[in-house]
Parts: C-alpha cells; structure tokens; sequence
C-alpha cells in the first residue's frame, strides 16, 4: 500500500463558484497516481475535509457552500465565527493544534448541521437553484455527489487506485447538541476562545459576548482562565443577501433571541437539536 491521497474535495471543487471544477488539478491527479504501479505502491483516494473548509479554518468544501448558506466570508474571523489562524498564509497560529476548536465555532457546526439535516433542523433555509428553490441541504448534497462523480470519472481505470473515501471524518455539527450553554469537556478540544452555542449564536448576529477562554495546563489538558468581550465592534456574520435576509439561521427558527432588557441572547429551544423539531421524534 502506498499514498493517501486526500484534499481532493477541496481542490476540486474549490474554483469560482458552484458548478465550476479545476479540470488541470485532476488531470494532474491522474497523472501522478497513473505512476504508482511502476513503484509497486498504489493509492486510496479521499474527499478530505477538516473543520468543513479552509476558509473556515481546515480544509475542504469550496468558499460558496459558506456563501451560499449566507455567511460573509470577511467577519467569520472577527466574530469568532471561524479559527484561521492555522491556515492564513502569512500567518501565525498562536496555539498549535488549537484548529479542531473550530468544529464547535458558528460556521462549521452550522454548515454541518446544514448539509447532513439542513431540511430538519434549517427547513426556512431555501436557496435557488435553476429558478427553484430548494433547501440548503438538497443543494449542498447534490453539489458534493456532482464534484465527487467529477472525480470518480476524472480517474476511471487507473490502476494504481484500490478504493475512494466518501468524506473524511465528517462532523455532525449541533445534531445531538445537549445543550446550548456548553460544550462536552471530554468530547470537543477546549483551548483559546471557546463559545458556547448561544454564544457562537449571539457573536455572529452582532451582539459584543463574553466568552471563555482556556490555556494549556497540568495534569488536565486545559484550564478555563479568563473571560473576555469578543466582536467588541459588533459585526454581523450574516449576510444581507443571504438566504435569511442577514438574520442568525438559528434566530430564524426560534431557537434563540436577544432579550433588549437583560442585553443577551436567550435560549428559546434547549433542546432544539437532540429531536426532530417538527414533531418531536427521535
């Protein structure tokens, strides 16, 4: 056995917009893993992903699925929406291995929950396609298939290739999420800025948070130490022209608002996440 070749998803599909695929990447691929059997080594092909995309901090789906579902690229960072110090060229991450934290930031959990159960948990979230409007998750699914047919077909007989991987260690994002106010300690990296759900919620729409913030430390891994006002300027994530108007897609569903008395976000739906939502069942 030989290579594993991976972020394929991310290069395939990264160009331009929806519909739009970088042929020369894949005739390269082709090339270079049409050399494998020379070497006696052969390959497996993986769609790769790592915290949904590299624009929001990992690597994989191309910047308009974050578009599509109404995120303005620019404020994923200043709203804590998204971790890129692990991928910003130049840059420099100030905690190594802190970019799993970004599986539980606002873009990632939210593109997640959209792909895998967009029409459960986001069913107002309708976007157009062909003069139709469909659920995000319908659009996203099909976008993904279509990219990865591109690829499967752009390799087609080459001899060096035992199998392919349909996603890499995908993310369930907030399905089965038990609460809003805090994330699992044992489960999900605690390290720099962490936001809970109602926070990630309330950074992104504008609202200036205090969120918690944890360092290394001994002998458990990390340790809360401070709490600090994040998006003090307060920038929306939300894109007017979204597919939500600019509105939070989780405000929209009434699972959380902004109380103008006490000056917070408030949970509406503790539990939104753990059960279907139009009628309760598991």
């Amino acid at each position: 056995m030989g290579p594993y070749v991976h972020s394929v998803y991310g290069y395939l599909g990264g160009v331009g917009a929806h519909g739009q695929y970088d042929t020369e990447y894949l005739t390269y691929l082709r090339a270079i893993l049409s050399l494998l059997p020379q070497f006696g080594m052969t390959a497996f092909v993986s769609m790769h992903q790592d915290v949904w995309s590299r624009f929001s901090g990992g690597s994989g789906a191309p910047a308009w699925t974050l578009e599509l579902a109404g995120f303005d690229l620019t404020a994923l960072e200043e709203t804590g929406a998204a971790y890129i110090g692990g991928v910003k060229v130049p840059g420099v991450e100030v905690d190594r291995g802190r970019w799993p934290t970004g599986y539980q930031k606002l873009a990632c959990s939210t593109m997640n929950t959209l792909f895998w159960a967009g029409e459960t948990f986001a069913p107002k979230v309708l976007v157009d396609r062909n003069g139709e409007k469909v659920n995000v998750q319908t659009f996203l699914q099909d976008a993904f298939l279509d990219c990865y047919d591109r690829l499967v077909t752009g390799l087609k007989g080459v001899e060096g290739i035992v199998g392919f991987k349909i996603l890499n260690e995908p993310h369930a994002g907030y399905i089965g999420l038990p609460s809003m106010h805090e994330f699992d300690y044992n489960t999900d990296l605690h390290l720099n800025d962490i936001p809970s759900a109602r926070q990630s919620f309330m950074l992104g729409a504008g609202y200036p948070t205090l969120v918690p913030h944890w360092t290394r430390s001994f002998p458990m891994p990390t340790r809360l130490t401070s709490r600090n006002m994040r998006n003090i300027k307060g920038r929306k994530v939300w894109r007017e022209g979204g597919p939500t108007g600019g509105q939070c897609i989780w405000e929209s569903h009434g699972v959380w608002g902004y109380d103008n008395v006490k000056k917070e976000g408030v949970v509406l739906k503790e539990t939104y996440f753990t059960r279907r939502p139009s009628d309760g069942g598991p």
